[in-house]
Parts: C-alpha cells; sequence; structure tokens
C-alpha cells in the first residue's frame, strides 16, 4: 500500500511517518470525522501482496479487539490493509534504555503495568511473543503495551477461544519468530510458546530496565544463541548493586532457562512486584530521628565528596563510563572488489544503512534491535547518508539524488546529477550539501541546487563531505597529486583551509573527527574556528577495505550517536581460469590480488592483464603454456585496460604521463597526459603514443588493425565512443550522447560495434552498424554490460551481474538477434567501471576469468556501540 502525507484511508488523512517495523509502517493520521489524531499500522508496498502478512494483521487487529486494558494500545478502527490505534505521545522503552537504566522505583512502576497488560492478554488466552523494550511505549498515563504481530492463541485453549484470534495457522511448526535478544530458549529451538516463553522475555526486560544491559548479549547470532541456552547473565546486583534482593530474585526465577522453574503466571510476579514497592514506601514513610538524621548527613556528604572525587578521577584518568560493545553485520553478498556502494550510521546510533549489490546495487537497513537487513529502496541506489534528524536517507538513484524515509516507502528526488556523485551531508536546517566533479553544491529544502564559491585559489575536487553538528562548516576531503587532504569549509564566507593529510572525514563530535589514512581509521581532535588539529591522531581500526578508484569510498560508517561500522579486509589471491559453457573452471596460473581485466592474445596463448598495487598500476603478460607472468610497462603513472594489437605483437593500453603523473581519480590537470598506449609485449621496442584525450580507455582493435575503438570520459566519467585510425593517426567520434556509452567491441568482420549504454535508466548492451549509417539494436533484456563477441561472430557475450549470458547473432543484410540466454553464474572478478570487459573468449569457445576466493571479511561488517568514550579516553591520554 503506498501511503505519503495527505494519503486518505477512508477517513484518515496521512499526516507523517513514526515508525516501522518487520511487519509494517505506522504513521500518525487525522480522523476527520472527530477530529482527532490516531496511529494507523499499514503493510508497506513491498509486503502488501504478501498473503501470510495479510492474515497476520487481521489477526493482531482481532487480538487487540479483544485485549480492553489501560496499558495495552488501543485498537480503534481496522480497513483493508490497515489498523487504526490510540495515538501515543512518548518514547519507547528502547529509546529510554539508550540513556541508561532505570531508577528503581520507575522501573517497579513500568514493570508492574507491563505485567498487567500481559496478564490481561494471557487470560484473553493470547500469548504475546515479541516483548521487548521497543513493543513497549512510555507515556504520561505509563507504560503500554505494542505490537501484537506475533501473538497467537495458546494451544491449550478451547477451540472457541482459539478461533477469535486466529483463522489458521501462520507459522510453521519449529519456526523461530521474535526478537532473538530476548527469546526463551525453548522459542530459540522452535518449540511451542506459552506464557512461560513471555515470562522469560519479560525478565529479560526487567533486567536491561535495571542495569541498562542486555541479559543476553553476543558477537554473532550464534554467541547470542548459545548465551541465552547455556550461561548466566552477569548477576544482577554486580552491575546494579542499589536493586532490591528480592527484584534480584523475581527477575532471575524469570530468566531460568527450564520453563518449569519460571513463574507460572504473570499476575504472580505482579504480586511480587508490588509487595516489593509497598516494602520500599513503608521504608521511606518511617520517622528518622535525630541521631539517625546526622548520620544520614553525614553519610550524604561523604557521597556527594565521593561523587565530586569520582568525577575529578575520571576526568583526569579518562575512565570509560560506557561500555563497549562489538558484534558483526552479515552480508548477503561481499563487498565487490571492483567497488562499493558505501554505507551510513543513523544520527541516533540506532540503525545503519549499507549497499548490498547483486544484479544491482540496493539499499538494505540493519536496526540494532533486530538482526534482520531489510530492503528499503527496491530501485538502483547507492551512496546513502542521513537527514540531521534521522527521518529521511538521502541516496543516489535513477535520475540523480533521491531520499526515501527512514521506514521505508516511495522515493523522491531531491536533484539531478550532471556528474559524478562524490558524496553528500544533511545540514540541520534541511540543507544537503553535496560534492560532485567540478564542484560543491547545496540545494535547500525548496529543490533550489546552487554551487559553493570555494575562497581556495587551486584547482581540485572535493569529495566525502560530512557537516559539523551546528551546521556552521563542512570538512571535505580533496587530492593532491600524492595522497589525498582534508580541508574545512567556512559554509558562511567560503572560506577553505586545509585541515590535515587523509581522506573520508567523519565529524563524530563537537570537536572530534574520524578519517582514513593508508588503509587505517584515525580520530583526531580538532579546532572548528582555527582549523587546525589539536592533538595526534590515534588509532581506530586497521585494514579497511577501500573501493578502487574513481570514488574511492572506505566502507565506513559513524555517527556522533555512539555507532560504528566498518569494514576490514585482506587482499584475496586471485586465479587466471579458462571456463567452459557449462560453468566448469579450469585453472590457468595463480595472480597478485590486484590483478584485473584479463586480454587474450589473437593467437590464444598470452593474457594481458592488469595489476594494481599501492605503489603503482602495470601491464603484465602471462604466457599460458609456460605458466610465467611478465611485467611489461614501467613507467611511472596508471597504466590499465590493456587490448592486444591484431598481429599479436604489441599490447595497447591507457595510461598517465608527466611529471605529476598517477594524480588521484578526477583530477584535471595540465601536468598530466592521460591517453592511449603501445609497445611489443616483448619489450622489443619502446613505448609509443597512440592517441591523447580526457580519460581514455581501451576498447578492441579491428580484426585488420586498422582501427582501434575506445571509451573517453568527459568529466563526471560519462563515457563517448570514439575510433582511433592506424594509418593516418586520427581520432574521431564514433557515439556521443548525453548517456554513460562505453566498451566498444567490433564484431569479427568489422560490420557491428556492440557496446554498452545506460540510455533507458540502466546498463543495456546495444550494436549499432559501422561506420553507419543505420538503426540500433537492443540485445540485453534485463541489463548488461561488457560485451565481447565469438572469434566466428555468430555470437555476443555479455555479463549481468554475476552471470555471463549470450546471444546468437543473425546477421545478414541486416542485424537480427535471439533473446539472450543464461550459461552460467560464476564469483569472478568484475571490471572496476563496465568499461573493459573482465573476461575474454578463446578461439574454441571457452571464457578466460579471474576467480576471487571470496573474502570472508567482506561477507560481514564490524559494528560498535559505546565506543566514543573509549576513543574520548584515549583522546585525552594523547593531549596529556
Amino acid at each position: 500500500m503506498n501511503v505519503a502525507p495527505g494519503t486518505h484511508l477512508g477517513p484518515y488523512e496521512i499526516l507523517a511517518p513514526i515508525g516501522s517495523g518487520g511487519m509494517g509502517e505506522v504513521w500518525r493520521a487525522r480522523d476527520t470525522r472527530l477530529g482527532r489524531d490516531v496511529a494507523i499500522k499499514v503493510l508497506p508496498t513491498s509486503l502488501a501482496e504478501n498473503g501470510q502478512l495479510r492474515l497476520r494483521l487481521e489477526r493482531e487487529a482481532k487480538t487487540i479487539s479483544q485485549l480492553n486494558h489501560p496499558h495495552i494500545c488501543s485498537l480503534y478502527d481496522v480497513g483493508d490493509g490497515f489498523l487504526v490505534m490510540e495515538l501515543l505521545e512518548g518514547e519507547t522503552l528502547a529509546d529510554r534504555l539508550a540513556r541508561g537504566p532505570l531508577a528503581v522505583d520507575q522501573l517497579l512502576r513500568f514493570s508492574i503495568e507491563i505485567a498487567g497488560a500481559l496478564d490481561r492478554a494471557h487470560r484473553s488466552g493470547v500469548v504475546h511473543r515479541d516483548l521487548k523494550p521497543g513493543n513497549v511505549m512510555i507515556t504520561k498515563s505509563g507504560a503500554k503495551l505494542l505490537d501484537f504481530g506475533l501473538a497467537r492463541p495458546m494451544a491449550s485453549l478451547p477451540p472457541a477461544l482459539t478461533g477469535l484470534t486466529e483463522a489458521k495457522p501462520l507459522t510453521a511448526e519449529g519456526t523461530i519468530v521474535g526478537t532473538f535478544q530476548y527469546m526463551a530458549p525453548e522459542q530459540i529451538e522452535g518449540r511451542e510458546a506459552d506464557i512461560r516463553t513471555d515470562i522469560f522475555a519479560f525478565g529479560a526486560l526487567m533486567y536491561e530496565m535495571a542495569t541498562g544491559r542486555r541479559a543476553f548479549d553476543g558477537k554473532s547470532k550464534t554467541s547470542l544463541i548459545a548465551a541465552i541456552l547455556d550461561r548466566d547473565p552477569t548477576p544482577m546486583n554486580e552491575l546494579q548493586p542499589l536493586a532490591p534482593t528480592a527484584l534480584v530474585y523475581v527477575v532471575g526465577r524469570c530468566l531460568s532457562k527450564d520453563p518449569d522453574e519460571r513463574w507460572q503466571s504473570v499476575f504472580d510476579i505482579q504480586l511480587e512486584l508490588k509487595r516489593i514497592g509497598a516494602d520500599r514506601g513503608d521504608e521511606a514513610a518511617r520517622p528518622v530521628g535525630r541521631g539517625a538524621r546526622l548520620w544520614l548527613a553525614v553519610a550524604a556528604a561523604l557521597v556527594f565528596l565521593s561523587l565530586v572525587l569520582a568525577a575529578w578521577s575520571w576526568h583526569r584518568a579518562s575512565a570509560v563510563h560506557v561500555a563497549k560493545t562489538s558484534f558483526t553485520i552479515d552480508l548477503p553478498i561481499a563487498i565487490p572488489s571492483y567497488g562499493g556502494g558505501g554505507m551510513a550510521a543513523a544520527p541516533d546510533g540506532r540503525s545503519v544503512v549499507v549497499t548490498v549489490f547483486g544484479d544491482k546495487p540496493q539499499l538494505y537497513i540493519r536496526r540494532l534491535d533486530s538482526d534482520v537487513l531489510t530492503l528499503l529502496t527496491p530501485e538502483q541506489s547507492s551512496r546513502p547518508f542521513f537527514s540531521a534528524d534521522g527521518r529521511w536517507i538521502g541516496f543516489v538513484g535513477s535520475g540523480g539524488l533521491r531520499k526515501v524515509p527512514v521506514s521505508g516507502g516511495a522515493s523522491q528526488l531531491i536533484a539531478p546529477l550532471e556528474t559524478s556523485f562524490l558524496g553528500a551531508t544533511w545540514l540541520p536546517d534541511g540543507t544537503i550539501i553535496y560534492a560532485v566533479i567540478g564542484g560543491v553544491r547545496r540545494i535547500s529544502e525548496s529543490g533550489v541546487s546552487k554551487p559553493i564559491i570555494l575562497k581556495d585559489s587551486s584547482e581540485r575536487d572535493y569529495r566525502s563531505p560530512s557537516a559539523l553538528l551546528d551546521g556552521s562548516a563542512v570538512l571535505l576531503e580533496y587530492y593532491g597529486f600524492s595522497e589525498p587532504k582534508i580541508g574545512i569549509l567556512t559554509l558562511a564566507d567560503g572560506n577553505f583551509r586545509e585541515l590535515t593529510s587523509g581522506g573520508m572525514p567523519m565529524v563524530v563530535g563537537r570537536d572530534t573527527l574520524l578519517l582514513v589514512r593508508d588503509g587505517a581509521l584515525l580520530a583526531a581532535r580538532f579546532d572548528p574556528k582555527e582549523g587546525t588539529l589539536t592533538g595526534q591522531p590515534v588509532a581506530v581500526a586497521d585494514n579497511i577495505i577501500m573501493t578502487i578508484p574513481p570514488l574511492n569510498v572506505p566502507q565506513i560508517a559513524a555517527s556522533a550517536g555512539g555507532l560504528l561500522v566498518y569494514a576490514r579486509g585482506t587482499s584475496v589471491a586471485k586465479t587466471l581460469v579458462s571456463v567452459d559453457r557449462a560453468g566448469a573452471a579450469q585453472p590457468l596460473l595463480s595472480v597478485p590480488s590486484g590483478a584485473e581485466d584479463p586480454r587474450l592474445s589473437p593467437d590464444g596463448k598470452r593474457i594481458a592483464i592488469t595489476i594494481r598495487s599501492k605503489s603503482d598500476t602495470d601491464i603484465w603478460e602471462a604466457d599460458i603454456q609456460r605458466r610465467t607472468l611478465t611485467r611489461v610497462t614501467f613507467e611511472k603513472g596508471e597504466d590499465e585496460s590493456p587490448v592486444w594489437s591484431a598481429d599479436g605483437k604489441r599490447i595497447t593500453y591507457a595510461g598517465e604521463r608527466g611529471p605529476k603523473a598517477r594524480a588521484a581519480p578526477g583530477i584535471v590537470s595540465r601536468e598530466i597526459i592521460r591517453g592511449l598506449y603501445w609497445k611489443p609485449f616483448d619489450g622489443s621496442g619502446e613505448e609509443e603514443t597512440l592517441v591523447t584525450g580526457l580519460h581514455p580507455h581501451c576498447g578492441r582493435w579491428s580484426r585488420d588493425g586498422k582501427t582501434l575503438f575506445y571509451t573517453d570520459y568527459r568529466p563526471g566519467f560519462l563515457g563517448e565512443l570514439w575510433t582511433y585510425s592506424a594509418s593516418d593517426h586520427l581520432k574521431t567520434p564514433f557515439l556521443r550522447t548525453p548517456f554513460n556509452t562505453r566498451a566498444p567491441a567490433p564484431s569479427p568482420d568489422g560490420r557491428w560495434v556492440a557496446y554498452s549504454s545506460d540510455e533507458s535508466g540502466r546498463s543495456e548492451i546495444y550494436v549499432r552498424p559501422f561506420p553507419g549509417p543505420g538503426g540500433v539494436t537492443q540485445v540485453s533484456v534485463d541489463g548488461g554490460r561488457e560485451p565481447v563477441w565469438s572469434r566466428s561472430g555468430d555470437e555476443l557475450f555479455f555479463l549481468m551481474g554475476s552471470k555471463l549470458l549470450s546471444a546468437q547473432i543473425h546477421s545478414g543484410v541486416s542485424f537480427d538477434v535471439d533473446p539472450p540466454r543464461l550459461l552460467f553464474e560464476a564469483n569472478f572478478v568484475q571490471s572496476r567501471r563496465g568499461a573493459e570487459p573482465a573476461f575474454d573468449v578463446t578461439p574454441d569457445g571457452h571464457f578466460i576469468m579471474l576467480h576471487g576466493d571470496v573474502n570472508p571479511d567482506a561477507l560481514r561488517l564490524h559494528a560498535e556501540t559505546g565506543w566514543l568514550d573509549e576513543l574520548d579516553a584515549k583522546l585525552r591520554r594523547e593531549e596529556h
């Protein structure tokens, strides 16, 4: 169901989003009949057609309708795919616990109220099954129990009562439902849930209210399950010495592993909690004698003095007062070696958005109170960033810069992008500052985009903006010719000053920032007014995974809310392989981890390949029969995208030359010459320049050796197709469009040119006659990149994600092609930009590819909460 502000669901006018969960989105709405605000729970569009979830929503309505209780959120109405409920003003218990444990009196009050609500549900024959802080609302009138989406009737109830809440079972026997941190052992094992299952979760809830820590936690789902099944939590009175002994006993019995050893009814727990509260009230009401008052005064003075000393000691010794918690987030697909789409941490530190690559990049959100990555944007999307209030997530998608509510839903266009996006940050006033190749821009909430004039004489490209918390200035990464640097831009006057070396600045405090330097994540203090560091950087994490240029995006996200997420990785060796049409691979030669873009010589005996390292990028030649690897280029600068000459004697490649070659990606400088070069592969001759351009990359030589097809990138890395004539040394444009066209491949007979273009909104394969004129034929159907012809010219191969497809060609007077078919799917190393094919075809119809073992580090993210206090301690020690 598509819901947005202004939408009407019957008499209810949608006003604004409130939040979302696994079962639906919750919106604030206005009941136009009664003139009151309500909360409406709807299934999101992506789940609206799921029949099981629609039944669950109906079951939740029936369940709540039977539960009339002052501490259960009331149901007002029900419609097709939505529930209308009481609008609760306040905060969730999860939000409250993020600030620390509750006072004992507050804990007892809320626990008694929650127990009363649970007891009412149990007496009505309903087990909640998902009791957790996020499903309890704290309002002025007390605690309110929410979300009965996973509730179900008890198995022991008579059929008449069972039928009130569930028409048929919606969860298969043995299926685990709920939130892991609050699940009872029997729930994890897939056994039937009963009221004692809720009692276990209630105990975990009270434990967290008392201590500010979860009763059970772990670095992974496996370790968490092991803790619940086999280990007891840290004794509550060790973490909260002021907790009454009787309360410790009540909670401990709730958390018994064996259901028979727990309390057998919530009503009994409620009586015990009321008794504990009454005892505390009696103690407070007892008269205090003069002597007792004197001793109390002395004790109070001592306590005050001890608190002062403790605070002074903490300041001097930098004691960490919030425990750091580390865990991992599993990814369904590894961070690709050819690039990553980045990630972003919510300002409040309670969720992270990551880019997941399948057939296309998409944004997924992981909330810290859940173990599930949830799809946020079904469209192609990457490079996320949060609004300052945490309600919106900006990203790069179809048409340019877009935004989507944090609860999900339809995205909205913010501004078109005419060149490559290099990062954005959202100011508290709603303004977005974003960087593209060619400048830094600002866009207001009204949608007006204007360039920012920096008072900085150098010609630079800026990226990765990160706003100060007050929105007065923005940190930016920029490149010199040798290393990235960070500067600070004052928005009021446009003044820009260099701050330090490094990249990817992230503001995580008023005067604290994170940065990346040589693959290490560092933190440092800085003075926003002076634009200088006030101390030496300290290490936070090392071996950060970086994407390949042009974006150079470290896989890191952090926020002032105390969440840090990053990807660490080590290089994984690669293997040149020969793959048959069924996908069976035969290893040929091991190569370094930085290898990419293999090209087979015309005789099929040698492979040219790009190999990247931290210091160099060069062309190498692999002899298949002798199993040797020999370096071909040695010049200063980046050499890449090799292709063999038609006679097989030379290798053509793209490179950078000049006194300051090997510039940072995106830098345009008169001191750097970018061009296409060639030289004999065996070292028998010198390098020769064929053509220069803005940023040319090799395509293929025609079979007769007369014409080189190549891509030249205009600013923004938008490709145009060109040709170079070997006879007269002239370059000629072949296809120049507003779109990104690249990877030109001439057919063996020279009559056609295949290429990829994003003119339809995604990359597809097209074929045009050469030299023209004539019409264009689309070959791919569901996306495609990097076309390669068979040696006979009767097939065209191309990639779609990790799939290799083939299209049969029938070319007589006109060009005709069959629908493409899948040959196989494999874990092969793909091209950085899709500018050069990541595979080649042998004379006998096999495929030369690079296989890389899946780097286990690229399948998980490392996450930490509570790390800012430890960081503060490190920085204080550095200052002293």
